[in-house]
């Protein structure tokens, strides 16, 4: 496996100390580290916060995107929301590819991504998981076959998640409302429980935050007499670095465009299911 370089937005946040122990394994060497300007100290390096890191793979810590992108060719921005816009102009300026794992995004915000998309070859997926890639098909099935039954979501984090709903239970949501609009116009999709009866067609979509959940995501189908449950637990942080390294190698010489993680698994699934030469 050849060796690629890799900034990493957010690089001392519980993800991006993830995303740097991890690197090696996945082939990346890190060259960039970009964090809050109150932790980019005077020398202090990405390996003072991440001491698994390699020492010959150490880098300073930097507050300008301009600066943690230079001489990478793929981003891994796991930072707030808020201060994409900077981040994604220097991804766009260095011409690397564009992984992006943030929640909470708004429409502006989306639309700056479409705009990158036609310079740079990007992914934004609310959750990198394996499991939540095959999650959200099963929903769609799911709901699709059984359109009379009621879908809730249920979700759960730690408590220091900033954003609620979670950007995943708002794509599982998404995804049934999706699988079920083309023969159902009056589809109502909502973001937290009404008050009173449930109306015909609606999605609820319900948050709970405590302790240190790494995430929790149950979809209920309800029928008369029976209930499908459809849960995905996630017990580590890994799998999500594990899924954003794999998605930026996935980027790494693709045309500019938007891509998604079912392009990411549906390539690894294949390379998995080559027979060996």
């Amino acid at each position: 496996m050849s060796e690629l370089t890799l900034a990493l937005f957010g690089a001392i946040g519980r993800m991006g100390r993830r995303l740097a122990a991890l690197s090696g394994e996945h082939g990346w060497r890190v060259v960039g580290a970009l964090v809050e300007p109150a932790d980019a100290q005077p020398g202090r390096t990405l390996r003072s916060a991440v001491p698994e890191l390699d020492a010959g793979r150490d880098v300073l810590l930097t507050s300008d995107p301009q600066r943690a992108v230079r001489g990478a060719a793929a981003v891994i921005d796991f930072a707030l929301a808020s201060g994409l816009r900077p981040r994604l102009d220097a991804a766009v300026a260095a011409r690397a590819a564009y992984v992006l794992g943030a929640t909470g995004l708004s429409g502006d915000d989306q639309a700056a991504l479409d705009a990158a998309s036609r310079e740079i070859p990007l992914l934004w997926a609310p959750n990198m998981s394996q499991g939540i890639g095959a999650l959200l098909e099963l929903v769609a099935r799911a709901a699709a076959a059984l359109p009379d039954f009621e879908v809730e979501v249920h979700e759960l984090h730690h408590r220091h998640k900033a954003d609620a709903p979670s950007g995943t239970a708002i794509a599982l949501a998404d995804a049934a409302a999706a699988a079920r609009a083309a023969g159902d116009s009056e589809l109502l999709l909502c973001r937290g429980r009404n008050p009173g009866p449930r109306r015909a067609g609606e999605i609820g979509v319900v948050a709970t935050r405590g302790g240190d959940a790494v995430g929790e995501h149950t979809v209920f189908l309800f029928g008369a007499g029976e209930r499908v449950e459809l849960t995905h637990r996630a017990t580590s942080r890994d799998i999500f670095a594990h899924g954003a390294l794999r998605a930026a190698r996935f980027l790494v010489n693709r045309q500019p465009g938007r891509y998604a993680m079912a392009d990411v698994l549906a390539t690894h699934r294949v390379e998995k299911s080559a027979p060996a030469r």
